[in-house]
Formats: C-alpha cells, sequence, structure tokens
C-alpha cells in the first residue's frame, strides 16, 4: 500500500520544471506513459459510474517510454474513503507487444474508455520525490508519493505533511489534492 497525492498546478510543465530546477530541484528521468483504460462494461454505463465503481472495474494497458521502453498491464486497487484515495496497491505484468494486447482486449468485448497521454519529468531535492506531469487536454499536474521519511504515519497524515511540503513551494496550485487525472478526462471526453 502506497499513499500519493495528486494536484493540478495552474502553470505549464515546463514553466513548473524551470521553477523547481531554480529552487533547488534536480531533474531524475524524462519520460512519456501511454495509458489505455479498458473494462468490461459499456461506455454507457461507464459514464453512469462513480469514479470508485470506475477504476475498481478497470484495467490499463500502460505503455512507458523512455530509454528503456516497456509495456505493463496495470490494476490499481485503491482505497477510497469519503472519495478520497488513501492509498493503493498497482499489480504490474509485462507485456511483449501492445498492438497484440490491445487486438486481444478488442477480440475479447472489452471497452477502451479512455486514452491518457503523459509527458513527466521526475524531479528531487533532498528526500522529495516529485513527478511534474503534463497530461494531454488537462494541463500540468504535480504527483507526490510518499517515502521513507513517512514511515509510521497514518495515511491522512502522509497525506497532510505531503500537502505541506507542495504548498510550501510557490506554485500556483488547485486546491484539489487528490486530483482523479483519468476521471476528469473521461468526463471532459463524454
Amino acid at each position: 500500500m502506497e499513499t500519493e497525492i495528486t494536484v493540478q498546478v495552474f502553470m505549464k510543465a515546463e514553466d513548473v520544471k524551470e521553477y523547481l530546477l531554480k529552487n533547488g530541484f534536480e531533474i531524475l528521468e524524462i519520460y512519456d506513459i501511454n495509458d489505455n483504460y479498458y473494462s468490461k462494461y459499456s461506455l454507457s454505463k461507464l459514464k453512469k459510474m462513480s469514479y470508485k465503481s470506475l477504476i475498481k472495474n478497470s484495467f490499463l494497458l500502460r505503455e512507458i517510454v523512455d530509454d528503456n521502453p516497456r509495456c505493463q498491464l496495470c490494476y490499481k486497487d485503491k482505497i477510497i474513503k469519503n472519495d478520497v484515495v488513501i492509498a493503493e496497491t498497482k499489480y504490474t505484468s509485462q507485456v511483449v507487444n501492445k498492438n497484440d494486447a490491445e487486438k486481444v482486449f478488442e477480440m475479447s468485448g472489452l471497452n477502451l474508455w479512455c486514452k491518457s497521454y503523459n509527458h513527466t519529468f521526475s524531479m528531487k531535492k533532498d528526500d522529495i520525490f516529485l513527478a511534474v506531469q503534463d497530461i494531454k487536454g488537462l494541463g500540468c499536474f504535480i504527483e507526490y508519493e510518499e517515502d521513507e521519511s513517512m514511515n509510521g504515519m497514518s495515511p491522512m497524515q502522509k497525506i497532510e505533511y505531503m500537502k505541506g511540503i507542495l504548498n510550501g513551494l510557490g506554485l500556483p496550485l488547485g486546491k484539489d489534492y487528490n486530483v482523479k487525472k483519468v476521471y476528469m478526462l473521461f468526463k471532459k471526453n463524454m
């Protein structure tokens, strides 16, 4: 189980990256993530589902494009309380051929309900690791996952701690630290 927060940043991702570099962060990695979300349910039924139901009944085919391109099947088992994701476990399995996997899903009657394209700058300063994400069609977000310094904290304590770190950066952030990017994208494109 892992706790993370995600918040929208009201700047361009490139400008956020430059701002963080000027404030002592370094770039660890730059990569793209292309996600295709699938479910057994029809699009009309999916449109009526809550985020919790939608994610529980979906998996994704994830393509990671970096110096070592790869493709994975991924299921996110999220613990959601009061519409807040407090923790999740990711289950992944490597896929040899993305096109073949897509064909299997299509022929099995699964529905592709959302495609997400994400350009990411993985950044670090001291013990703080952030992912600055430029989501095509949505804008810029920062994802902050728990680290070892948060061992012993409850999920809610971790969330409050991480919010404090992000608020201290001086960036123009949204008020929701539990942004559900794929759900936003799905609703926007309905």
